[in-house]
C-alpha cells in the first residue's frame, strides 16, 4: 500500500463504518475455514507494527486485515505460538488479492522454535512472489517439524517499506482418505484469481475468473491409498443456465463437469464425483477451456472414500419397472425394452452425464442398452428410459416360453449415489406362439419300403398343425415332393 494514502484510507474506513454506509463491494467478515490450520487465532505478536496495522490481523481468518511492521525496520519477525508443539510441513502466506495492492516480492525466512529463544531454520532466505493475478498466495513447503513457535522474518518487501501478511496459515498435509482443500490456496492460472464479494464461502475467499478461456484452479491433494475417491466440488452459478468446466485428474481429463444454476451468486451447492487417485500426491485441475461455458465461481473441494454427508445430495437411481413393445410377444417378434428409472435420492443426477440401463434376459451378460438419456433427473422424478442399442442390434427376437427380463441401471457406475446396491429389477415375460395355422412334415414313409428298380413308389406324408388355430375347411392340404434334383411331385 502507499504509505502517504494509508492515514487517510483509515479515517475514510472508520468515518465508512460509522455511517453505515452500504457502499458495493463491503461485505461482512467471513472467517477462515479452521479446520487444520493450526494458526488461526493463535496468540501472535511482532517485532512492530505500523498504525492499526497489529499482528493479531494475520491469523484473524479475515483477508482484509494485514499485520504491517514499522516502516524501514528490516530484518523484522512475526511469531505464532500454536499453543504446544505441533508437526507441519506447509505454510500459507496471504495478501489481499484486491488488484489495488499490486504485485511485490517478499524477503522471509521461517523458523522454528520450542521455547520462544532458541530458533533454527526451517526454511532458509528465499525471495517470494506474491501477484493479485494469481491470488496473492505463496505456500512454502518443507519436511515435517515439530515446533511451538514459527517464526517469519522478512528481510524487504518490494511493495512497502515493512513486512506484510493477511493471512498466516499453518498445516500439517498427510495423507488422508478424508479432506477439504480451499480454492483460494490452490495454484492459480489463465485469469482464475481470488475474490470475496459473494457471501457464504469458506475459508479467506473464493476463486473465480472463470469468464476467462484458460482459467485454472489445481488442487494438489494426498491420499493413502489407490482407489475411487467421491470428489465434492463446492460451486456458485447464478447466471440462469447450466454451466460446464473441464475436469483434470493427474493431467488426464475425466470429463466434462456440468453444474446447474442456483439461486443467486451467494447460494452455493456441490456437484460430487467419483474419481481414481494414486497412493501419495494427486493433482485435481478445474479448468475453462475453449469447449466449455465457464461463468462459475470454486470455494473448496473435498475427497472422501465415503459419500459426502453419509449420502445427503446424492442421487439414488432405481428401476420400478421394465416394460416392453409388443406388449405381447410370440415367437419371432423385435421386442424393444424399456425401464421405468426413479430417483430416490437427496439429490439430481448429474446433468450432462448419461443415465444408462443394461438389459440381461433369463441372466444371461448384457446384450441390449440405453445409453442416450443425459438430463439430470431430479429427487423423486421418473423418466422411462428406451432401449437403442446392443451386441446385434437394440431389439430381442422373441423366442417361445417364459423368460426373465433384468435391467441395472447405471450399470457402469457413471455417477456416484447414496446407495450403489439397489440399481437391478427383474420381470417375467411370456413369449407365446404366433397367431394361426402353422403346417409343418412330421414324417415320410414310402411304399414299398424298399423298392427295386423301376417299381412304382408311393410317397406317405404326415403333416402337423402346431398352431393355435385349425387349417380352413375344404381347402385342399397340398405337399410338395422332391427327390434328388427331380421335378416336384404332389
Amino acid at each position: 500500500m502507499l504509505k502517504r494514502a494509508k492515514l487517510l484510507a483509515w479515517i475514510t474506513l472508520v468515518l465508512f463504518l460509522l455511517l453505515n454506509l452500504n457502499v458495493g463491494g463491503f461485505k461482512p467478515t467471513v472467517l477462515a475455514d479452521d479446520s487444520n490450520n493450526l494458526a488461526k487465532n493463535k496468540s501472535i505478536a511482532a517485532s512492530s507494527y505500523t498504525q492499526v496495522y497489529v499482528p493479531q490481523n494475520a491469523n484473524d481468518g479475515n483477508i482484509q486485515t494485514y499485520w504491517e511492521a514499522a516502516p524501514n525496520s528490516y530484518p523484522n519477525t512475526l511469531t505464532v505460538d500454536l499453543g504446544s508443539q505441533q508437526t507441519f510441513n506447509r505454510i500459507v502466506i496471504k495478501l489481499n488479492p484486491n488488484p489495488i495492492w499490486g504485485a511485490r516480492t517478499q524477503e522471509i525466512e521461517v523458523l522454528g522454535s520450542n521455547n520462544n529463544s532458541d530458533y533454527t531454520t526451517i526454511k532458509s532466505r528465499t525471495s517470494y512472489n506474491f501477484n493479485p493475478n494469481t491470488g496473492n498466495v505463496v505456500t512454502i513447503t518443507f519436511n515435517s517439524v515439530s515446533y511451538r513457535y514459527v517464526r517469519l522474518k522478512f528481510y524487504s518487501n518490494s511493495g512497502a517499506t515493512g513486512g506484510q501478511v493477511a493471512e498466516l496459515e499453518i498445516y500439517n498435509d498427510v495423507a488422508s482418505n478424508t479432506g477439504k482443500y480451499e480454492a483460494e490456496n490452490a495454484t492459480l492460472s489463465g485469469g482464475a484469481k481470488v475474490n470475496f464479494d459473494h457471501n457464504g464461502y469458506s475459508g479467506t475467499g473464493f476463486v473465480d475468473g472463470y469468464w476467462n478461456v484458460g482459467a485454472t484452479t489445481q488442487f494438489n491433494v494426498r491420499v493413502p491409498t489407490t482407489k475411487s475417491y467421491y470428489l465434492s466440488i463446492r460451486y456458485a452459478n447464478a447466471t440462469g443456465s447450466t454451466k460446464t468446466v473441464s475436469l483434470y485428474i493427474n493431467g488426464t481429463k475425466i470429463k466434462q463437469l456440468s453444474l446447474p444454476n442456483l439461486a443467486n451468486w451467494d447460494t452455493w451447492a456441490d456437484a460430487v464425483e467419483t474419481v481414481n487417485l494414486n497412493s501419495g500426491n494427486n493433482t485435481v485441475t478445474i479448468k475453462y477451456e475453449s469447449t466449455d461455458s465457464g461463468n462459475i465461481n470454486i470455494d473448496y473441494i473435498t475427497i472422501s472414500d465415503t459419500p459426502p454427508s453419509g449420502g445427503s445430495g446424492l442421487p439414488d437411481v432405481i428401476i420400478t419397472d421394465i416394460q416392453w413393445e409388443p406388449a405381447n410377444p410370440v415367437a419371432g417378434d423385435q421386442v424393444t425394452f424399456k425401464a421405468v428409472v426413479k430417483n430416490q435420492g437427496t439429490g439430481p443426477t448429474p446433468a450432462g452425464t448419461i443415465v444408462g440401463v443394461g438389459f440381461q434376459v433369463d441372466e444371461g451378460s448384457t446384450i441390449i442398452w440405453s445409453d442416450n438419456y443425459t438430463q439430470s433427473i431430479a429427487p423423486g422424478e421418473s423418466v422411462v428410459l428406451t432401449a437403442n442399442g446392443g451386441v446385434s442390434g437394440s431389439k430381442w427376437t422373441a423366442v417361445a416360453g417364459t423368460h426373465t427380463i433384468s435391467a441395472t441401471v447405471d450399470d457402469i457406475n457413471r455417477f456416484p449415489e447414496s446407495n450403489e446396491t439397489n440399481n437391478s429389477f427383474s420381470k417375467q415375460i411370456t413369449v407365446g406362439q404366433p397367431t394361426g395355422c402353422d403346417l409343418v412334415v412330421t414324417n415320410i414313409t414310402i411304399s414299398p419300403s424298399n423298392p427295386s428298380a423301376g417299381q412304382q413308389v408311393s410317397f406317405t406324408v404326415t403333416i402337423k398343425n402346431q398352431g393355435n388355430v385349425a387349417s380352413p375347411n375344404n381347402v385342399t392340404h397340398t405337399v410338395g415332393i422332391k427327390i434328388d434334383n427331380s421335378d416336384v411331385i404332389y
